[in-house]
């Protein structure tokens, strides 16, 4: 009998500001084939210093955690689990003036800190060697910690299928339902690509390191050295979150999207541990200020901004 290997779902992740989407995609390379696996991750970001198109300043830090587990309950059959955080912390700067950007006159921070954390499960079904179809269902919180925590919350699901042409592809395809903070239904639809060109050359939007929200993004990787891989990708970014009493739109809601670009080098000192530190720039960030029902009050535009960032995870 021909074994049939498991695709097993990856979780991309995105502070549960927005969505996140599971989509079908090849397994990295494991220690064991245990029919138990766990994965925990961590990591931080620093944006630096950039300015507004119109007034003022904004840097950013943000911090990752992420812990997974995957069950196979047949060989056909298989559980995915997980819970992951992150957090974010704003440091809005006036001009010289006092001027605040998105601070509606008032000269004060429109939000400082957020924290999101999201709950996930998905089911995983392998049809044949080719084909797994597969089902998820998340929910997430989103705000400042003042937030009202049940104005916070958003939830969905996705449906994806995945088809393993060979050794070398995988592509796949679905769609993700959520519910967003004060707005419409988010419609999304799903693409996943793992294209190994040659033994040394990838294509893959699955390739992120597991604690990083890698959304929709892509990867051109090299692994010409064995335990390394350096790869340069991008992908779009979205965040929205409800912000707490104190600011100029109180209980209102916030929005923070943009492209990120970046390089990225990892490496597995051993099998289980992974670390990458990626080089990038976020261009094309916008924040938003909306009320309590989700109507626009103030955008504004920013400069590109540099950023670093390190992640770190193991597997057991």
């Amino acid at each position: 009998m021909t074994a049939r290997t498991t695709l097993p779902l990856l979780t991309l992740f995105s502070l549960g500001l927005t969505a996140t989407a599971f989509a079908a995609a090849p397994e990295e390379p494991q220690a064991s084939d245990r029919a138990v696996k766990v994965t925990i991750g961590g990591g931080y970001l620093h944006q630096f210093d950039t300015d507004f198109d119109d007034e003022g300043s904004l840097s950013v830090d943000r911090g990752y955690g992420a812990v997974g587990s995957s069950f196979e309950l047949s060989p056909a059959l298989s559980l995915g689990l997980r819970v992951a955080w992150e957090g974010a912390w704003y440091r809005f700067e006036p001009e010289a003036g006092g001027a605040m950007p998105l601070s509606l006159g008032s000269g004060a921070s429109p939000w400082h800190s957020v924290q999101g954390v999201q709950l996930g499960g998905r089911l995983g079904w392998s049809i044949d060697d080719h084909w797994q179809l597969s089902a998820g269902v998340f929910g997430s919180a989103a705000g400042e910690p003042d937030a009202d925590a049940g104005d916070s919350l958003s939830f969905g699901g996705t449906l994806a299928a995945a088809y393993r042409a060979s050794d070398r592809l995988t592509i796949g395809g679905g769609v993700l339902i959520a519910s967003q903070i004060e707005d419409d239904a988010l419609v999304i639809p799903l693409f996943v690509l793992d294209w190994r060109i040659t033994d040394s050359l990838r294509l893959s939007n699955v390739a992120g390191p597991e604690a990083y929200p890698t959304g929709a993004g892509l990867e051109l990787l090299c692994q010409a050295w064995e335990g390394w891989e350096f790869g340069i990708g991008g992908r779009w970014e979205s965040r929205r979150f409800r912000l707490d009493d104190t600011g100029p739109a109180p209980n209102g809601v916030g929005e923070d999207s943009g492209l990120g670009l970046w390089l990225r080098a990892g490496v597995r000192p051993i099998d289980a541990l992974r670390i990458d530190l990626l080089v990038g720039m976020m261009v094309s960030e916008e924040l938003e200020l909306s009320d309590r029902n989700g109507n626009e009050l103030a955008t504004s535009d920013l400069d590109p901004s540099p950023f670093l960032a390190c992640f770190v995870s193991y597997r057991f």
